[in-house]
């Protein structure tokens, strides 16, 4: 078993797609040499907000420490919004794609 994931805390950038691709060449190599093999990829909304980033307002600081998939979304601004939660947020174009 390839286990591999990701705590979507913001944009995605190479790291997330550097832990795809190397649990999939993991697991088509395993497959290669006959083995059997499955891959696991985790999306991880329960970590938590660990600081308080470039892009968020200074109000997240109230945050630190919740899981990400139970805080609010960022607005336009950086700020709390009324919609959607953190994690899906940021999950949602990385999704779409």
């Amino acid at each position: 078993m390839v286990s591999t994931g990701i705590t979507p805390s913001g944009i995605f950038h190479i790291g997330h797609i550097r832990e795809i691709l190397t649990g999939d060449m993991l697991t088509r190599a395993a497959l290669d040499a006959g083995m059997e093999v499955e891959m696991i990829f985790i999306i991880d909304t329960a970590d938590p907000l660990r600081k308080v980033y470039d892009f968020l307002a200074p109000e997240f600081e109230n945050y630190i420490g919740h899981p990400i998939g139970a805080i609010p979304a960022p607005d336009g601004a950086g700020k709390p919004s009324e919609g959607g939660n953190y994690g899906e947020h940021f999950l949602s174009p990385f999704v779409e794609a």
